[in-house]
């Protein structure tokens, strides 16, 4: 493991910090955190205090250890890592641990409404522009006198033009939540969708959880809302289906965040799959 984390603390040791290097497993610390901790903070290793019983526990037990203790409204000290990537694996590791799911604290239901709303204008304003586009061109194509009866079916979408939009704002969140982990609603007010053991959201994990949204959504978001209000994490269906969380960015760790270069390329390819939704629905339309 690279110098460049402290695992007991989790932020960065600079250059003008103590170091101490675990003799064993190679792992760094801050001097002050190793001789807090009365050794190596990582699990298995032999140089890790000799006084905690090393036991073999399961990822349903740890949660529900955390289930408790968050009710009971305990703090939690800093949770040993494992070395390299081993931090974010579910299963038992050859030393007989399993990591510890990321402490992170979901965001509730009315802030991630006022995300959805702001994304739901940036859609419309899409998909107004990209029909906008197509009428020009159209009209361009046509003479500069678009035929009536084409005139009437671009004013009265249908069905197409209602499963065509679905599809665009679908598209438009799995692109923003893969691509970067935010919307730009949730962009905008510092939240960000990250796997539960705080990692970026997977582009499988995406899809599934905007699925969900769906199911979420019903009853005017009766559904989701019921949900969140019983889960500690704040998760609703869709989340905990793809094992997702919205979390504020400031609770993630900041080499887990991606960078905003990503943001705009996942903002830009969001918006342009959504405009190309659009405009496939009023082709169908008027060929229908």
């Amino acid at each position: 493991m690279t110098a460049g984390v402290c695992p007991y603390c989790r932020t960065k040791i600079g250059a003008e910090d103590g170091t101490i290097v675990c003799e064993e497993c190679g792992t760094a610390h801050h001097a002050d955190c190793y001789t807090e901790n009365g050794g190596c903070t990582i699990f298995g290793c032999s140089k890790s205090p000799g006084d905690e019983p090393k036991v073999s526990v399961s990822t349903p037990e740890l949660v529900a250890v955390a289930t408790v203790q968050t009710r009971a409204g305990e703090s939690h000290s800093p949770v040993p890592q494992f070395p390299d990537g081993a931090a974010n694996s579910t299963t038992l590791s050859f030393g007989g641990y399993a990591a510890r799911p990321a402490d992170l604290a979901g965001v509730g239901f009315w802030p991630r409404g006022g995300a959805r709303v702001i994304d739901f204008v940036v859609h419309y304003c899409v998909s107004f522009a990209a029909a906008t586009f197509f009428t020009v061109l159209l009209a361009a194509a046509s003479g500069g006198h678009i035929p009536p009866g084409v005139l009437v079916k671009l004013r009265h979408l249908g069905l197409t033009g209602f499963v065509f939009g679905l599809l665009g704002t679908f598209t438009y969140h799995v692109v923003c939540v893969s691509v970067h982990g935010s919307t730009l609603g949730k962009h905008v007010l510092s939240m960000v969708v990250v796997q539960e053991d705080g990692t970026p959201c997977r582009v499988g994990s995406a899809i599934i959880r905007e699925l969900g949204y769906f199911f979420d959504a019903l009853f005017f978001g009766a559904v989701g809302y019921s949900c969140m209000q019983v889960n500690l994490k704040k998760q609703r269906y869709g989340d905990q289906w793809a094992h997702t969380i919205v979390c504020k960015r400031s609770s993630v760790a900041p080499d887990l965040l991606r960078s905003d270069t990503r943001f705009a390329l996942g903002l830009t390819l969001a918006m342009m799959a959504d405009a190309a939704l659009t405009i496939v629905g009023l082709l169908l339309r008027i060929n229908s």
